[in-house]
């Protein structure tokens, strides 16, 4: 039998310059911790990748792009307009 893949959709995305809110809806199988791990490798990554030597060289010297804290709480379907409201917002 395979493994089944966790399921996850972002439902809305965006951000200031120091932090990112995401609104996205996962199985009861998806682990928070190890995905907020993904993310912030994922782009990390990317972003040294396409501009580590020009936009970002003069804000990150450090080895650290992500601090280790993140928030997560869950949304129930009453107030889920007024976050997606709140992130289109930022």
């Amino acid at each position: 039998m395979a493994a089944k893949l966790p399921s996850l959709v972002i439902l809305e995305m965006n951000g200031e310059a120091d932090h990112v809110h995401i609104l996205f809806e996962a199985d009861p199988f998806t682990c928070v911790g190890e995905l907020v791990n993904v993310i912030k490798t994922k782009t990390s990554r990317f972003a040294r990748k396409q501009y580590g030597e020009t936009l970002l060289k003069p804000y990150y010297r450090k080895p650290l792009f992500w601090s280790d804290s993140y928030f997560v709480t869950s949304v129930s379907e009453n107030s889920l307009t007024n976050i997606k409201t709140y992130i289109q917002n930022q």
